[in-house]
């Protein structure tokens, strides 16, 4: 976590009683956006990689993410889990039961998550990406530089040209 810009993190749970559902839900917070999406992509990779796991959960409206449905019949166990990045920040929202009656109970969650959760914890200009884009101005003076350099180019063949030699 730390190669990929850990700043700080915090987990809640909490415990539905009749149903015994426990909800989950994970921030973590990263100096920039890269880190947070490499993280969801590693992350996704290993959960795919659980034998527990058993299929992907869709979601519409949240880029980037991915979601997965798991199951432990000995347990018994199962869980449906939704990671996203929003910003310079991973989210993470499970819920767990005893018994497989979720039925879409993470996204409606997750879609709450998401639209509560600030555009970024860290501005942009600060994350260590950087802005690897020139704002106007640099454009503007580039663009000034480049056409000057042609323009005396282009002198000085003519008048090498007109010379004799």
């Amino acid at each position: 976590m730390r190669r990929d810009g850990f700043v700080s993190g915090f987990a809640r749970s909490w415990i539905q009683q009749p149903s015994n559902h426990i909800l989950l839900e994970l921030v973590v917070a990263f100096a920039g956006g890269e880190g947070a999406r490499r993280w969801l992509t590693e992350s996704a990779a290993a959960d795919k990689a659980n034998p527990h796991y058993v299929k992907a959960i869709s979601m519409n409206g949240i880029d980037p993410y991915y979601g997965w449905h798991l199951a432990d019949a000995i347990g018994p166990d199962y869980a449906d889990v939704i990671s996203f990045v929003k910003g310079n920040d991973f989210f993470m929202v499970g819920v767990d039961s005893p018994v497989d009656d979720l039925a879409g109970s993470v996204s409606g969650q997750t879609r709450r998550q998401y639209e509560a959760a600030p555009p970024y914890t860290i501005p942009p200009s600060q994350w260590p990406e950087g802005d690897r884009t020139f704002p106007f101005g640099q454009y503007a003076v580039l663009l000034v530089l480049l056409t000057g350099s042609i323009v005396v180019v282009a002198t000085l063949a003519v008048r090498r040209a007109r010379w004799p030699s």
